[in-house]
């Protein structure tokens, strides 16, 4: 199994790259880079996850990571990166072994993790989101004769 691709810039900024310059500039023109059209915190979130949403929104805007499209994925990992710290809290009220508490601690991880990776969180999922672009088939040097 390979290893994850990192950002054309991280590579860049290490100076250890076994890819040619071309290479280079055309893994960057497959990065993605969507326009932030603006996104509203749905309503069901509360003052402070809407104040969350807002500025990981606008970080991920500012990376061009983030669309208008995305907001529901965002407001879900909100919700289950809230719900985590209250069970984190709860754990911490209650040192005894809770069984249930640490069950759903590992469920809630897993779904913010996941979430996460999704949204381009983290800058190894960051790098896996990009778009292949189509190779244009070569050209016939024989077309021009065709032209009659």
């Amino acid at each position: 199994m390979g290893r994850n691709k990192q950002p054309v810039d991280v590579l860049e900024f290490k100076g250890r790259s076994h890819y040619s310059k071309e290479e280079l500039q055309n893994r960057k023109k497959r990065e993605i880079s969507a326009p932030f059209e603006g996104a509203e915190p749905p309503k069901y979130l509360t003052a402070a996850q809407k104040r969350k949403f807002n500025l990981l929104a606008e970080q991920l805007a500012a990376l061009n990571m983030f669309s208008s499209l995305d907001g529901d994925t965002l407001a879900r990992y909100i919700v289950a990166d809230s719900t985590l710290a209250q069970i984190i809290r709860d754990l911490k009220k209650s040192p005894e072994e809770n069984e249930n508490l640490l069950n759903m601690q590992a469920k809630y991880l897993k779904v913010c993790k996941e979430l996460a990776a999704e949204l381009g969180l983290s800058a190894i999922s960051r790098c896996k989101i990009s778009v292949p672009k189509a190779e244009e088939p070569p050209k016939n040097k024989f077309e021009k004769f065709d032209a009659v």
